[in-house]
């Protein structure tokens, strides 16, 4: 009651509720694209494009805007690419259009979604690209200038990428999974800060100037649009438009109001905001700021108040990153104290110095290693951090409550304590589940055991680039698929960790779950190629044949027979039974390995992991009539180049009534072991 006599005391809250409510239900709304699937050739203007390695990603307006990937042949083509077009030419693209896919895995980020937010329905994969008209628009001309000056910078140029047009893409991804963890990543998307510093220095030079106003409006519509209207800047752009507004007509609305009318202002300009997190994350700390800014400014100490600002800003954020990212971090609430003084009055002021006086590089260069080589230092701590998984929209909300209840009063910390606790018992595994994850073309497959023990089979992954097209953002199964994922359900601690064999789509994401997760046991075949060399720095031990593990009341029989030069028939093979369901995971194992297997064991399985992702050289028809699987599944990426799985396996399996689901159809696949078994998959698939 008391919290919402706090709110409803604002007038222009009312507004933003129903504009709200308006937003919600607008971007509910499935709009169809303007393009057909059919079209293949795209006019447009190109409003941003990024090069990293040999891949081009293009971002082009043209009836709608639309994306799409095109893939260098070699340097020559990219050095000619980037000489040629600048942002604001007219181009014709050449390209097939195709939908977007639904994620496969449970709880996770859809990029389908995400793009659906940015009013993006259709992706391009590009054949060619040609230009019929340079640019001629004002706005592009000064963004191609601010561009091509940063280009000029090469030591720090990435770092200005982020100040001046809030482009953090060429921030190396470890880094930057460093703020993130951290707790500091908001340093380093454009805001206020950044608005209001350039603002005050402007008004020094222009304070006399008649027009000053509308100078300094035009320069924030400016910056938003360089910016390419980022959440984080539409809402500090219109708040300080707003505010200045305010003091110049003698309006008298409170800030707070301020910041309701700003909310309604930018949801109107664009309801998918409400979508956005930076959105979410700048409106939220500052109302709670703003709300409680008499009590903080009751201290006279600094520091003090540096302390509690922090911690309002870490306690007001931490439904919505926990809803982004699963875990926490305490110590970003000293972090802050650390480095929101340090880029706000050192890097961004000395970025926008270096982009006037670019020989000044060097130093700015000093100080971003500085803050690079920290920031990884302090994320290797994990003591302070811990990992919750991701809550309920309704306790979000009881979140919010608690959180308002503890700025009023700190005595009832305890109940944000209660919160996160019901938050990380909501994934306690209750029930035994195997899940087979949606990782690709790979493997990896995740046995959840009573009393929250978990065990995890592989751990997917992909080919390496060559180093002539090494990329600043290398995509990671461990760290951009699996770890997220399995800190998105609660897990923090695996009992095992169990390699089946050498191959990079097995082994790809082991170091990152090795270093991200407390793993108790590393399990591998013992015939180590050099992928799997690499673990031994993890005091792996080692499987063979005949060999069981017993992890609670659940014993995994090792039915590999022997080691062998081939790396897939060195695959570790488990059988294991949970409440009477008889499994078998096959690994990348061969038909000889098959044969090998029914002649030693008589097995009768209910759920078979196909071998070798359905490739022709497992699962012989002998092999099938011998173990008599129920259900059949197949782990394999979409369209992969090896053509998986084999139309040949596929018949052996429809002609012997083995229920097949494949990652690429269904997703992740999920049985768990109620009393009657129960099937969930990561997408609906109706084929």
């Amino acid at each position: 009651m008391m919290i919402l006599k706090i709110l409803l005391k604002y007038k222009y809250i009312y507004i933003s509720i129903i504009i709200l409510i308006f937003s919600l239900i607008y971007t509910s709304i499935n709009f169809k694209s303007k393009y057909s699937i059919k079209d293949n050739l795209i006019e447009g203007y190109i409003h941003n494009y990024k090069i990293d390695g040999n891949k081009l990603n293009i971002e082009v307006i043209g009836k709608e805007k639309i994306i799409g990937n095109y893939y260098f042949k070699n340097n020559e083509e990219i050095y000619n690419f980037k000489k040629k077009y600048k942002f604001g030419d007219y181009v014709k693209i050449s390209c097939e259009l195709y939908y977007p896919k639904e994620s496969g895995l449970f709880n996770q980020f859809s990029y389908k979604e995400y793009l659906r937010q940015n009013k993006i329905y259709l992706l391009m994969k590009i054949n060619t690209i040609n230009k019929t008209l340079n640019n001629n628009k004002i706005r592009y001309s000064i963004k191609n200038f601010i561009v091509n000056r940063i280009e000029s910078i090469l030591l720090s140029k990435k770092y200005l990428y982020a100040f001046m047009i809030g482009e953090e893409y060429y921030i190396d991804s470890k880094v930057k999974d460093s703020y993130q963890i951290n707790g500091i990543s908001h340093l380093f998307a454009v805001s206020g800060s950044n608005i209001t510093f350039v603002v005050m220095i402007l008004l020094k030079i222009i304070n006399k100037f008649k027009y000053k106003y509308l100078f300094i409006f035009s320069y924030v519509l400016l910056y938003m649009f360089l910016t390419d209207f980022t959440a984080s800047i539409v809402r500090s752009g219109v708040f300080f438009i707003v505010l200045t507004l305010n003091k110049i007509y003698k309006w008298n609305i409170r800030i707070i109001d301020i910041l309701f009318i700003t909310l309604s202002l930018s949801l109107i300009y664009n309801p998918y905001l409400i979508h956005s997190v930076g959105f979410q994350f700048s409106f939220i700390i500052s109302m709670y700021l703003i709300i409680f800014q008499k009590k903080i400014l009751k201290y006279k100490n600094y520091i003090v108040i540096l302390i509690i600002v922090s911690t309002i800003a870490f306690l007001s954020s931490l439904p919505i990153v926990l809803n982004n990212f699963y875990e926490f971090n305490l110590l970003s609430i000293f972090l802050n104290l650390i480095y929101v003084p340090f880029v706000s009055f050192i890097l961004f002021p000395l970025s926008l110095i270096c982009f006037i006086l670019p020989f000044l590089d060097k130093i700015l260069f000093f100080f971003t290693n500085i803050l690079e080589y920290s920031s990884l230092m302090f994320s290797k701590i994990d003591f302070f951090k811990i990992i919750i998984g991701k809550p309920s929209f309704l306790l979000i909300i009881i979140y919010y409550i608690v959180i308002t209840i503890i700025m009023i009063n700190p005595k009832y910390l305890y109940l944000l304590i209660i919160c996160l606790i019901i938050n990380k018992l909501m994934y306690y595994s209750f029930y035994p589940s195997i899940e087979f994850i949606d990782v690709g073309q790979g493997d990896s497959i995740l046995i959840k055991l009573n009393g929250n023990k978990n065990v995890l089979v592989d751990t997917g992954g992909i080919l390496k680039y060559e180093d002539s097209f090494k990329r600043i953002n290398d995509f990671s199964i461990g760290d951009d698929v699996l770890s997220p994922y399995l800190k998105s359900i609660g897990i923090s601690r695996l009992e095992c960790l169990i390699i089946t064999h050498g191959d990079m789509d097995h082994i790809g994401g082991s170091e990152a779950i090795m270093n991200n997760f407390n793993v108790n046991n590393l399990f591998l075949n013992g015939n180590l190629n050099e992928l799997e060399k690499k673990l031994i720095i993890y005091n792996p031990k080692y499987l063979k044949d005949n060999d069981v593990l017993k992890i609670n009341n659940y014993i995994f029989y090792i039915l590999n027979p022997s080691y062998d030069t081939n790396e897939n028939d060195s695959s570790i093979i488990l059988y294991f039974t949970i409440n009477n369901i008889n499994i078998l995971l096959m690994g990348d194992a061969s038909r000889i390995i098959e044969e090998k297997i029914i002649q030693k064991y008589n097995l009768d399985i209910d759920i078979l992991k196909i071998g070798h992702h359905g490739s022709k050289t497992s699962t012989s028809i002998n092999f099938i009539k011998k173990t008599t699987p129920y259900y059949g599944i197949i782990s394999v990426g979409e369209n992969n180049r090896f053509n998986h799985p084999h139309k040949e396996v596929l018949e052996i399996l429809n002609n012997n009534n083995v229920n097949v689901f494949r990652t690429d159809y269904y997703g992740s696949i999920k049985f768990i072991f109620k009393d009657k078994l129960l099937i969930k998959t990561g997408r609906k698939y109706e084929g």
